[in-house]
């Protein structure tokens, strides 16, 4: 095959790296090899669109292989490139209230806010995986999972604290009369405060 008076490599095997979601496409090696008939034609490889960010997952890609010798054209052809999730684990949860006092009822913890240190693409997006509801006093952790372009786990911390109660003990049915040292059991009424 001839373009323009010179040899047009043909492929024989073109292969390129996984990268992780964030990395541009530069950062995937294409790697392979071109042949003229039996030869194998030297040269380099390269994205067509190196800066490209790309969702994680499979994607055909286009390349450009340059050869070294002036005889022969540049070739191009696409390979997949595999793009694996990013991981949340070590991100920063953070909750729009992470103390509740205790009310008798389910109580939820929401989360505000997902942060991973020096990570600009946003949001990052997530699954609540376990632990974000609770209805006695205690500690408890929750716990989110990454999907779509993220992968694993972070945690966050949060509590529900005891009420505090103040008691207003009430002794019914006295005044009692001193019953020869028998024992009296009055019913006792104890609220909280007024209620």
């Amino acid at each position: 095959v001839t373009a323009a008076n010179k040899i047009v490599p043909i492929v024989d095997k073109v292969s390129a790296s996984a990268i992780t979601y964030g990395q541009p496409l530069s950062n995937s090696t294409v790697t392979g090899t071109m042949k003229d008939g039996s030869k194998t034609v030297e040269g380099t490889f390269a994205w067509t669109d190196g800066d490209r960010t790309l969702t994680a997952g499979t994607h055909t890609v286009s390349w450009i292989f340059t050869p070294t010798a002036p005889e022969y054209a540049t070739a191009t052809g696409t390979v997949t490139v595999t793009v694996d999730p990013k991981s949340i684990t070590g991100a920063t949860v953070t909750l729009a209230q992470s103390s509740f006092v205790y009310s008798g009822s389910e109580q939820t913890a929401a989360v505000s806010a997902v942060a991973l240190e020096g990570w600009s693409l946003a949001p990052i997006t997530y699954t609540i995986k376990s632990g974000s509801a609770a209805t006695n006093a205690g500690n408890y952790t929750l716990t989110i999972e990454g999907k779509g372009n993220y992968i694993g786990t972070a945690t966050a911390s949060w509590s529900i604290t005891a009420k505090p109660v103040t008691a207003n003990v009430t002794v019914n049915d006295g005044p009692f009369t001193y019953d020869n040292g028998n024992e009296i059991r009055p019913a006792v009424t104890v609220k909280d405060g007024t209620t």
